[in-house]
């Protein structure tokens, strides 16, 4: 598996959503043990549209989303899919204190809001 091939499918869903729902806020691979020996990652994503979502009907929106645009290999490697409000102390100091202006940023010791990660790769919302 190849992690940049996944994250041009990744990038391209986020896009799909930004056209049919609006603005994605953060987007976020966020890897707790870059140690590991697994490349399994949290998938962080936050959007004005998910705001009022439940939590379930968020992450079923964005699961069946990435199993059109990601092989069994791939889509194995997100642990967890976790949509984060908008609005969350998180959301807002990761977009303050990372200007992501080019397509995916990757940060080693990411830290914020309390919240740390061996490896961060912060797409390009």
């Amino acid at each position: 598996m190849d992690k940049k091939t996944m994250v041009n499918k990744i990038k391209e869903a986020i896009k799909e959503w930004a056209h049919l729902h609006g603005p994605v806020s953060m987007v976020m691979l966020a890897y707790p043990d870059a140690s590991s020996l697994d490349d399994k990652f949290s998938l962080l994503i936050s959007a004005p549209w998910l705001d009022d979502q439940n939590p379930r009907q968020a992450i079923q929106e964005i699961f069946e989303k990435l199993k059109n645009h990601l092989e069994p290999d791939e889509f194995k490697c997100i642990a967890r899919i976790t949509p984060i409000k908008t609005t969350d102390r998180f959301v807002q100091e990761t977009n303050a204190k990372y200007d992501v202006t080019q397509e995916k940023l990757e940060v080693s010791n990411f830290s914020a809001s309390g919240m740390h990660f061996d490896l961060a790769t912060i797409l390009h919302p």
